[in-house]
């Protein structure tokens, strides 16, 4: 496989506070893609960005990897929002730093025309009839024989559109994603209809009493373009997963101690299933955006993002208690 190379930044433990800028410096280094056969993982920690063929189009993504990095480490794959890139995820989020901590790997695809196919019908990789599922599946091909991760330790979140996408995942790629936590977007109607996995799916669902783009009662979007197809609402998708997991008993229901006067709060619900544990987390008051994270648009135009959790790291420890999913290397 042929290579452009040249030192990567030094590794940032507050990259929301960086922005773009030192994102942007990563995408110095760039691999030729394809459907390479392995080769030897890349050393140390830093962020980069990669390039893979898929469908006749060229994909990009940026790769996060944490001090220390070796072969056999975890990956989180985390999907940006409708009109967003990868490197704005990155900030939204602030998984990068979650990453450094915990010492895994995070990678940040970037959808065709800002896009993803999740399935709604409308957006510009739907209307294209982009295989973004296709995609992923190379992809991890790819980040195993680049960087050697595990596997059997794939995750997968989003906010928004990358949500869907992440369902979406969860329904049609579950035996190479071993859990998944959509933010901000339940489960698109059309896509539950045919949701049975061969293999169960562990869930971590967060999502907004007040979002004001998708509706915790479920129903169209609102926003870019005309709503595309009707989502479930959030306890729907909730009890939609804990199905698939093989749970018959309803969910155990907490609330998290309020640690900030911000105008919201969480409750959870928790259903341990035979298939895995499947878990909402309620943020009353909370609107269309990443608890613990960046305020990336106006309270008005979004809803409040919530202080009284940081969803990077609740999700990076639903994700860290999961068991490994077997036979995930071939599949």
């Amino acid at each position: 496989m042929a290579s452009q190379t040249t030192t990567p930044p030094p590794p940032s433990r507050h990259p929301w506070r960086a922005g773009l800028a030192g994102l942007a410096l990563a995408s110095s280094v760039v691999w030729a893609s394809g459907t390479a056969s392995a080769t030897t993982p890349h050393a140390g920690g830093g962020d980069a960005a990669g390039q893979l063929t898929f469908g006749g189009r060229v994909r990009t993504y940026l790769v996060h990897r944490p001090p220390g990095f070796h072969a056999g480490l975890p990956v989180v794959l985390a999907f940006h929002g409708g009109g967003g890139t990868a490197a704005g995820m990155a900030r939204i989020s602030g998984l990068d730093a979650v990453a450094d901590a915990h010492g895994f790997v995070v990678v940040y695809p970037q959808g065709v025309g800002n896009s993803w196919a999740g399935g709604k019908g409308d957006t510009p990789a739907d209307e294209a009839g982009v295989d973004d599922v296709g995609f992923v599946h190379a992809l991890i091909d790819q980040l195993a024989a680049q960087d050697g991760i595990d596997t059997t330790r794939v995750f997968a979140t989003g906010l928004s559109s990358g949500g869907f996408m992440t369902q979406r995942l969860g329904c049609q790629l579950a035996p190479r994603i071993a859990g998944i936590a959509p933010v901000a977007a339940t489960l698109i109607g059309t896509i539950a209809q045919t949701c049975a996995p061969s293999v169960p799916m562990p869930v971590l669902e967060i999502q907004g009493t007040a979002d004001p783009l998708v509706p915790y009662g479920g129903g169209h979007v609102r926003g870019r373009g005309p709503g595309g197809q009707p989502t479930l609402s959030a306890p729907a998708t909730i009890a939609h997963w804990a199905q698939v997991n093989g749970c018959t008993a309803p969910p155990q229901t907490a609330a998290l101690p309020v640690v900030v006067r911000d105008g919201t709060r969480v409750r959870t619900d928790t259903y341990r299933c035979p298939g895995g544990p499947v878990v909402l987390y309620t943020v009353i008051g909370g609107g269309h955006t990443w608890p613990g994270g960046e305020q990336y648009l106006p309270v008005r135009v979004v809803g409040r993002t919530s202080r009284q959790f940081d969803a990077s790291e609740t999700m990076w420890s639903f994700f860290a208690s999961l068991a490994p999913r077997a036979g995930a290397l071939s599949r």
